[in-house]
């Protein structure tokens, strides 16, 4: 028993170390932006505590971030023609730096909002390219494309990972350091990204069917319990645990970055089988109860709890609606954001904090009931 334990966790082990070394300086310009862009996380609470806006005002700075995201995946197949990915990453990176810039210094909310929004832009267009310029310098197997694509998943949490040690080492409230940290981030990468090969070889992706109505709605309606991370969460966790601040919430990310990245590969073998629609709605289900633990959470203790599960659901979610939606995947994902973040912030500003959570948890139980409801329908048609 203990044999089998070991070898199945050094598998797992070499799964995140079986690429070359050659690539691992291609994976390090992935996690060092994703690291800055991360950051972003902690803004809701820079804008509360330290401008003094209103709970509405953060949350229309960063539903400016998705519009920002949405205006990318427009023009990302105009760029993606036009320009090598070499070219869209760099101009990624330095519009990031730039972006983050006023940050520095702007107190209002027309500089800032313009600031998000071209952060949403960068961000995604970075995001969208990196995989592409990993593969270019990948064989034509399909299995070795498959694989850097996974270690550029990992990259992404480590990234994601790092940027929540950043924010708790700076959780003094030292926003000018996390600033100009980020913007070294961002800069670092734009002396080592991998030239573009001069014959591009070709990316052999998984074609998926066009999504239904039914699975956008889903992805949509999940999108609003996302959008909280970066609109709501920051904020209610540093006014109702203030003695641990910034802290908490990088505590709480780290928590979700473990078990995003450790179960990620163990778990596509359980998202290959049976519906990924039903494991959509149990995603949800997830995440909804974690958020209905946050309301009552009083001790930091259910925090943690809250996060484990919220992680555990968004494994589920993520992971099942990108093959039932790739195609437009990201454009639904950024137009919920960009609602949640709004609704959010309102629901939270009149309503309270309690409010929120517990109708994050209406939303997750709703989406799972949509789902059991087409499961009945789509099983009684044939009957009738």
């Amino acid at each position: 028993m203990d044999n089998s334990v070991t070898t199945l966790l050094k598998r797992h082990r070499l799964h995140y170390f079986e690429l070359g070394h050659s690539r691992y300086l291609y994976l390090l310009s992935n996690l060092l932006p994703v690291a800055a862009t991360a950051l972003i996380f902690f803004l809701p609470y820079y804008f509360v505590s330290a401008l003094h806006f209103s709970l509405l005002q953060a949350g229309f700075l960063m539903s400016c971030y998705g519009i920002g995201i949405f205006m990318a995946i427009l023009l990302t197949p105009y760029l993606s023609l036009q320009y090598a990915p070499r070219k869209i990453i760099f101009f990624a990176l330095l519009t990031n730096c730039i972006a983050l810039s006023p940050l520095l210094y702007a107190k209002t909310s027309l500089l800032l909002s313009f600031s998000l929004a071209l952060l949403g832009f960068a961000g995604y267009l970075f995001k969208n390219n990196h995989p592409h310029l990993l593969l270019q310098q990948a064989e034509d197997e399909s299995n070795t494309q498959t694989k850097i694509l996974q270690q550029s998943y990992i990259a992404s949490n480590i990234g994601l990972g790092l940027a929540m040690l950043i924010l708790a080492i700076f959780a003094i409230n030292n926003f000018m350091a996390l600033f100009i940290t980020a913007i070294g981030l961002n800069a670092l990468p734009l002396f080592f990204l991998p030239r573009d090969v001069n014959t591009p070889k070709p990316i052999r992706l998984n074609v998926h069917p066009t999504p239904t109505l039914f699975s956008l709605l889903l992805l949509f309606l999940g999108g609003l319990l996302l959008s909280q991370f970066t609109a709501t969460y920051g904020i209610y966790l540093c006014l109702q645990y203030p003695h641990v601040g910034l802290t908490s919430m990088a505590t709480f990310m780290l928590t979700n970055v473990f078990i995003v990245s450790w179960l990620q590969r163990p778990m596509q073998a359980v998202f290959n089988r049976g519906s990924k629609v039903v494991y959509a709605g149990c995603g949800a289900l997830l995440i909804g109860l974690g958020g209905y633990i946050i309301s009552l959470a009083h001790i930091f203790s259910l925090v943690i709890l809250s996060a484990m599960i919220v992680s555990l659901g968004e494994l589920f979610f993520i992971s099942s609606l990108q093959g039932l939606c790739r195609k437009f995947f990201q454009g639904t994902l950024a137009v919920s954001l960009i609602v949640g973040a709004s609704l959010g912030t309102y629901l939270y500003q009149f309503f309270g904090a309690n409010a929120l959570w517990q109708s994050y948890a209406y939303i997750g139980i709703l989406c799972f009931i949509l789902v059991l409801t087409r499961i009945v329908i789509k099983n009684l048609l044939p009957l009738l």
